[in-house]
């Protein structure tokens, strides 16, 4: 019997310590009768809040940097190594609660880059012009994966 899904439209969705507006997000009704997510749809949704986390403007939070290292499968040190940073940075980052926007977008262009390159063929919409600035980079990427349906598209929720 094939499990019946549900689907809901505008969702809040709790992730990286904010809540995301989840266009439309798909649950499996379990033999018990609950609601749950599938692996693929977590998949999905997770890699939308992160395209946005890493193609807008501010810098990283602690919680996003949890956030992005969980759902690229990689451990806080090899970001660090990876990245020329000391595993000591990462952690007085999370527990600061911010990262300078510096290496905010370098952190930001390497989660893309390992969460996303591998899926576009030709980025288009990146000129010479934005390569000068990280902040229009990043957010030509976010809007290229989108654009590409590689992604969809999310929103931070309104505090109400």
């Amino acid at each position: 019997m094939k499990p019946e899904i549900t689907t809901k439209e505008n969702y809040p969705y709790r992730a990286a310590g904010r809540i995301w507006n989840i266009p439309q997000i798909h649950f499996v009704t379990g033999p018990d009768g609950t609601l749950g997510i599938s692996g693929l749809e977590l998949e999905r949704v997770h890699k939308a809040i992160a395209n946005e986390i890493c193609g807008n403007g501010e810098p990283l939070t602690g919680e996003e940097i949890e956030f992005l290292c969980g759902i690229s499968g990689l451990s806080f040190s090899e970001v660090a190594s990876q990245c020329g940073f000391n595993r000591a940075n990462i952690t007085y980052w999370r527990k600061k609660g911010a990262v300078n926007d510096r290496d905010s977008a370098l952190l930001k262009r390497f989660f893309w880059v390992q969460l996303f390159s591998n899926q576009i063929s030709t980025i288009h919409s990146v000129n010479v012009r934005m390569l000068l600035s990280e902040k229009e980079m990043l957010s030509a990427l976010r809007d290229e994966a989108i654009r590409e349906d590689v992604t969809f598209e999310v929103k931070l929720a309104r505090a109400s």
